[in-house]
């Protein structure tokens, strides 16, 4: 699975002068896709670090809302554009507009259906929405373009333990021949039920990998770390490494914008429950 958008370089065809600005923003835009213990030292986000990304997600969200107002024009002139509308989708995915997300997302494939079974973006913004069968759908599409690819599975796995429990999501994981991206292999074996987080953190820091190699193995680590224990439902560990994945470790592309959005529905969901626990103080005084 391609982890950036589809058609990194775009043929704007019959699209207006005003669609081929809006695909030269988007495209220059944002867009470049033992036990673990939370208190573990190596893995802590500092304040520093913690600052500095609220500033560049400030700075990132007002681009993505200009990024939104150029493909709103675009569409308008060209609204048989199925480029523009996955183009749209996922800047508005970024924006946590899960409900704009996949309308765009789906009038691109009415526009075009050969998008659909490649379209694993839809497949994320699913799950955000909680449709959960459906999303799992789309990931099993996805195995007919690529049977090698450890977040396919993943995700699949994710939606479906959320619409039939985990014993069965075990069972029906999407199978995967091999992922040469590390750790996903022992990510695949962890959600297998074979392997633990430990053994993720471990491939981490295998061997000497180059920085940049080195950042693709935290982040990657980080992140299915976090999914998988926000499926178990264990939201301290969940939360200790989506603020990795979604922070220092951030790994510019779409997979990174998911981590930002996961992390921010997570502090989001914990807002929310604060308040209600205050409520409910509250009136029991």
């Amino acid at each position: 699975m391609r982890r950036t958008p589809p058609d990194d370089v775009i043929q704007p065809g019959r699209a207006t002068a005003v669609a081929a600005a809006a695909v030269c923003l988007v495209l220059c835009g944002t867009n470049a896709r033992a036990d673990d213990a939370p208190a573990d030292a190596a893995f802590e986000v500092s304040a520093e670090e913690a600052t500095a990304g609220k500033e560049a997600a400030r700075l990132e969200e007002a681009t993505l809302r200009q990024q939104v107002a150029v493909l709103d024009r675009a569409v308008e002139q060209d609204p048989d554009n199925a480029e523009l509308y996955d183009r749209r989708g996922a800047a508005r995915f970024k924006l946590n507009d899960i409900a704009g997300s996949l309308a765009d997302f789906d009038r691109a494939i009415e526009i075009d259906p050969a998008r659909a079974a490649g379209h694993w973006m839809r497949g994320i913004t699913l799950y955000y929405a909680g449709r959960y069968a459906e999303g799992a759908a789309q990931f099993d599409a996805y195995q007919a373009v690529s049977t090698n690819d450890v977040e396919n599975s993943v995700w699949w796995y994710i939606c479906a333990a959320r619409d039939m429990g985990h014993d069965k999501a075990r069972v029906g994981l999407l199978p995967v021949g091999f992922d040469r991206r590390v750790p996903l292999m022992e990510v695949f074996a962890l959600f297998q039920g074979k392997g633990t987080p430990a053994d993720v953190l471990a491939a981490i820091e295998r061997g000497q990998p180059s920085d940049e190699e080195s950042r693709s193995r935290r982040f990657y680590g980080h992140l299915y770390l976090a999914l998988y224990y926000d499926a178990l439902g264990d939201a301290a560990r969940a939360r200790h490494h989506i603020d990795r994945a979604a922070g220092p470790d951030y790994l510019p592309g779409y997979m990174g914008d998911v981590a930002r959005i996961h992390a921010r529905r997570m502090a989001e969901a914990d807002g929310a429950a604060e308040k209600i626990t205050n409520s409910a103080s509250e009136q029991d005084r």
